[in-house]
């Protein structure tokens, strides 16, 4: 049995991790970049749809959603768009979403 002192444990540790970290970089680059092209286009547009949902007017039906309708149309667009963020494999701001659209119109 090896016996380790707290500095010697915490230094196996702190490498442990630094090890997974760039493990998991690494990792999400090769998916990144092996990302088919179209799909992320399909993806991104579809974020950008669900952050215009998300958009007062849109969420409150021009004042004519109650706040039981508002509140459960928000949780179910929310819900889309972590499943979104997920296979994109990151999070995507509403800006980001926008000046994709704007950077990508003729596509």
């Amino acid at each position: 049995m090896i016996h380790m002192n707290h500095a010697n444990l915490m230094i196996h540790m702190n490498h442990y991790i630094i090890l997974n970290l760039n493990l998991k970089i690494f990792v999400n680059k090769v998916d990144i970049s092996c990302m088919d092209k179209k799909l992320e286009h399909t993806l991104m547009l579809k974020v950008l749809r669900c952050y215009v949902e998300l958009s007062p007017e849109n969420l409150w039906m021009d004042g004519e959603a109650t706040p039981a309708q508002a509140r459960a149309r928000a949780n179910h667009i929310n819900g889309e768009l972590g499943l979104l963020f997920k296979q994109l494999g990151r999070k995507v701001s509403e800006e980001e979403a926008y000046n994709y659209k704007s950077n990508n119109e003729s596509e």
